[in-house]
């Protein structure tokens, strides 16, 4: 019985002794070049400053432009339309009452035209009722 007891504890003992792991390799990349003096002189590399420079040239590229969601919005009109122009770029700060679009539909048209109409109406009704007023006052006396 005693030498059961000392064969655990061996076992116990030795699973709890902690193994090494071996060594792993230390993996290096060597993303450096590294020119003697002659082959720099052969390649004609210059070293120097770097300079601040405007470019004067520009580049041409198709793609798509894409917002992050946390900085996309949309814009409603209270009545619909197709956007005619706009001066608007992406990125670019508006400022209250400031024209973002001009927008176009037939539906505009007839508004102006039921807006003037309706105008010519208030002034003529206007007129109406002051000359209304005139001649009750012309009757009273």
């Amino acid at each position: 019985m005693r030498y059961l007891y000392l064969l655990i504890l061996y076992i116990v003992l030795i699973s709890c002794k902690s193994e090494t792991s071996p060594q792993e390799e230390k993996v290096t990349i060597e993303d450096v070049l590294q020119l003697t003096p002659a082959q720099a002189a052969s390649l004609q590399i210059e070293v120097g400053q770097a300079d601040s420079t405007v470019l004067t040239s520009s580049l041409e590229a198709r793609g798509v432009l894409d917002v992050p969601p946390q900085n996309m919005i949309s814009i409603m009109a209270p009545l619909g339309g197709f956007v005619k122009s706009t001066n608007m770029l992406q990125g670019m700060k508006i400022k209250k009452g400031e024209v973002m679009a001009v927008l176009e539909h037939p539906n505009y048209i007839k508004l102006q035209q039921d807006y003037l109409e309706k105008s010519s109406q208030l002034t003529y009704l206007e007129t109406e009722y002051k000359r209304q007023e005139e001649l009750q006052q012309q009757n009273a006396n």
